[in-house]
């Protein structure tokens, strides 16, 4: 059986490691490269896929497919790229407030 309580404990655990981790982070280090994507990347793409994924969640039980499954072949670039343009601050504490609001979201589901 599916223990809500456990998971929800374990997301905020790991959200809070996030955000700590987030915070060490020198507005230098939050826009260096770590391969393709940035710190400040990687927030984004969190904030994003929290958002779409709730309307995705309304699709699915409404019967229709979330509109993002079209990118799904091309492994979800499109979508990702929009979430760069859409969540384009570099200040690290309005990114963790963002990503915050998000997490809240979800747990009201």
């Amino acid at each position: 059986m599916f223990d809500n309580r456990k998971s929800n404990s374990r997301i905020w655990k790991q959200l809070r490691r996030l955000h700590r981790t987030m915070q060490e982070l020198s507005p230098e280090s939050l826009l260096a490269s770590l391969g393709d994507w940035t710190p400040r990347d990687i927030a984004a793409h969190f904030i994003g896929w929290n958002r779409i994924t709730l309307a995705g969640c309304s699709a699915l039980r409404e019967g229709a497919e979330p509109f993002y499954f079209y990118d799904g072949t091309n492994d979800y670039r499109k979508v990702n790229a929009k979430f760069f343009v859409q969540f384009p601050s570099t200040d690290r504490d309005e990114l963790l407030k963002e990503m915050l609001q998000r997490r809240m979201c979800w747990l009201r589901i």
